[in-house]
């Protein structure tokens, strides 16, 4: 059988120019899905874009801790109104210094702000630069995912066995890296009956060195079931340079996508890109329902 590979783009939302591109490989079917980041100011209109995508696509939130504002105040995490780097952010995890009420309150703000716009619960959560599988964050991302995702949802982790990694020979440390780090997530998502990804692929450096579509190639090999394949596809604009230093890598990411050599290189795998319909339980009526709710304050709670 064909398998249906995750294929979720990160960071809609940062800049309208990576929004234009993810929406362009969605409306192609090209990807999966992709996850927002819901505390820029220009969410609630790049938000009501993503509307037509509700019922086909896998839609999520890209929990945001680093680098970026936070939606409300954080006067322990981030007492300039700004969150600190992924190091910082990491080093505070490890030694126990975050606040997990806090974080817990951002978190529940940057999901309610994704329902507010698209009208209906996120399909999966996962974390911009991963922080969804640090100390204290995983805690609260896995409660969040018991008492206010729906059923079929999903948490994202890098976990992924070292065979693929060292067979594929892409981005190795940095994989062997993510995937032990998410170990724990994975681990209690499971115990809490949560659902997440079998596999995951398509860390790299972002260097142009290789042409991206021979590592797309390499990310792709042995590839099984439910695998997370993860992209950052967009297009370049101002505001993307503002906020972002992974600007030249987005555009080509986006045009190996978008092309001719992609559709081939699935099929060589034996691979084929995940619709929403692929995330088990999801009834029918609720796919041709949900678009139309209108948003409140709870959903999908979990007995």
């Amino acid at each position: 059988m064909t398998v249906a590979l995750r294929i979720t783009a990160d960071d809609y939302g940062i800049a309208p120019g990576v929004s234009a591109g993810i929406r362009e490989l969605l409306d192609a079917g090209r990807l999966s899905g992709t996850s927002a980041m819901t505390t820029f100011d220009l969410w609630p209109m790049e938000g009501v874009r993503l509307r037509p995508f509700t019922k086909t696509s896998m839609l999520g939130v890209h929990l945001t801790l680093t680098d970026h504002a936070p939606l409300g105040p954080m006067p322990k995490l981030a007492p300039q109104g700004r969150f600190p780097s992924f190091g910082g952010l990491a080093r505070a995890a490890w030694m126990g210094a975050l606040d997990e009420t806090e974080i817990e309150v951002e978190l529940r703000r940057q999901i309610d702000a994704f329902q507010a716009v698209v009208g209906r619960a996120p399909d999966y959560l996962d974390g911009h630069h991963h922080v969804q599988q640090l100390p204290v964050v995983r805690d609260v991302v896995i409660r969040l995912m018991r008492e206010r995702m729906p059923e079929h949802a999903w948490v994202r982790t890098c976990v992924e066995s070292m065979g693929p990694i060292l067979a594929r020979r892409v981005g190795v440390s940095r994989a062997i890296a993510f995937a032990q780090v998410g170990r724990a997530l994975d681990a209690a998502a499971r115990a809490a009956d949560v659902g997440t990804n079998e596999g995951f692929t398509g860390l790299y450096d972002f260097s142009p060195d290789v042409p991206y579509g021979e590592r797309f190639e390499r990310f792709v090999r042995r590839v099984g079931e439910g695998t997370a394949l993860l992209v950052h596809p967009g297009w370049r604009d101002d505001v993307l340079r503002a906020r972002d230093t992974l600007t030249a890598a987005r555009e080509n990411e986006l045009r190996f996508l978008a092309g001719k050599e992609m559709p081939g290189m699935l099929t060589y795998a034996n691979a084929r890109v995940a619709t929403r319909a692929d995330l088990h339980p999801l009834p029918s009526a609720a796919i041709a329902s949900e678009a139309d709710v209108a948003p409140s304050g709870s959903w999908g709670k979990r007995s």
